[in-house]
């Protein structure tokens, strides 16, 4: 009796093993990966770049690291030659300095987050109809995020795939 039950168990194991970890029915897929991928969403931030008025945010950007960089030299080399008043408004003008970039940074993340989730809503639906194609033609039993995978191999990741059906869809 207990050979008999200790074969069934392991029997069950192996197909439970086999059907449900069998390589064609798992797959991974970077969402994320294949909307930046895409050729809409490249166009987006193409047009994004050609704006003039993120042209003059980057601008202003590089310009105010430049002012940081150029008063953290200035400290390095002439700090020890200095009273405490001029320590103190030279560090006064940095921090103002570094608040300036910090406040343009926020500018240029939030536009960048807007962007993504414009492009996020128009491809949604052509993501998700896609996918689900995939998870058909492939008879897909699991569909893992792939940022949650530890280890996997390319033949698990269907985003490469997502991408070209993606772009054939425009």
């Amino acid at each position: 009796m207990k050979k008999i039950l200790c074969l069934t168990l392991l029997l069950l194991g192996a197909l439970a093993h086999s059907s449900v970890f069998a390589s064609e029915n798992i797959a991974t897929v970077d969402l994320e990966g294949a909307l930046r991928a895409s050729n809409y969403s490249l166009k987006q931030y193409k047009a994004l770049k050609s704006d003039l008025n993120y042209q003059k945010l980057i601008a202003q950007i590089k310009q105010t690291r430049q002012s940081l960089d150029q008063l953290q030299k200035e400290s390095e080399t002439k700090s020890l030659t200095w009273s405490d008043e001029q320590k103190q408004a030279h560090q006064q003008k940095g921090q103002a300095v570094y608040t300036e970039l910090s406040s343009l940074a926020d500018q240029q993340t939030t536009t960048r987050r807007r962007l993504d989730a414009s492009i996020q809503k128009e491809l949604a639906p052509k993501v998700e109809m896609i996918v689900n194609q995939i998870i058909d033609e492939k008879k897909i039993g699991l569909l893992i995020k792939a940022q949650a995978v530890y280890f996997r191999t390319v033949e698990f990741d269907i985003t490469e795939e997502l991408v070209k059906k993606l772009n054939a869809n425009e």
